[in-house]
């Protein structure tokens, strides 16, 4: 994984054990195919698809709790968080190149 992934992950739950696997992995970012940043794309999916922006949060708090379903006894989700992620997903589908 990626060196700024790898920090994060060690920071909360690792304690520094976990290392990056090559070189190639750990300073890997995403490429894209020519033109990706054209046509409709929304301003904050444009700005999480950076490829500078290896680990990115999206603040989701203003939107307000009401946007948060209990599913069960200690069940909590929220489905404004899935659609954000799900799009990210697409669009890094649809417009990253293909690794060879």
């Amino acid at each position: 994984m990626h060196s700024d992934i790898c920090y994060l992950v060690n920071e909360v739950c690792y304690k520094g054990l976990l290392k990056c696997g090559t070189d190639e992995v750990r300073d890997g970012v995403v490429s894209y195919k020519q033109g990706w940043e054209s046509g409709s794309i929304d301003r904050w999916l444009k700005q999480t698809m950076q490829p500078q922006n290896v680990v990115t949060f999206l603040d989701t708090d203003g939107l307000g709790s009401e946007l948060e379903t209990k599913a069960g006894e200690r069940e909590i989700y929220n489905k404004t968080e899935v659609n954000y992620v799900s799009r990210i997903v697409k669009a890094l589908s649809e417009k990253a190149s293909e690794k060879r």
